[in-house]
């Protein structure tokens, strides 16, 4: 069963991007969350194209299902 990472980021006026990430077979760890947050924030600066510093990440959600959106962005490892 996988778990899916699933958190938000954004930069004031900016259109908020959802980011997903999945972890194979356990829960994932803490260092694996916040592997997974730093990834996203630094995909969202590049794609915004604004400072990292800039770019506020929502609440993380582990989830056994989700459903990738059409603003949404799936990473990999």
């Amino acid at each position: 069963m996988s778990y899916y990472m699933v958190q938000t980021m954004s930069c004031g006026p900016l259109t908020e991007v959802r980011y997903v990430g999945r972890n194979e077979g356990k829960q994932p760890s803490k260092q694996d969350l916040q592997r997974f947050t730093e990834h996203a924030r630094r995909n969202y600066a590049a794609l915004r194209n604004v400072p990292l510093s800039h770019v506020v990440p929502g609440k993380m959600a582990l989830c056994r299902r989700t459903v990738i959106g059409v603003n949404a962005v799936e990473l990999g490892d």
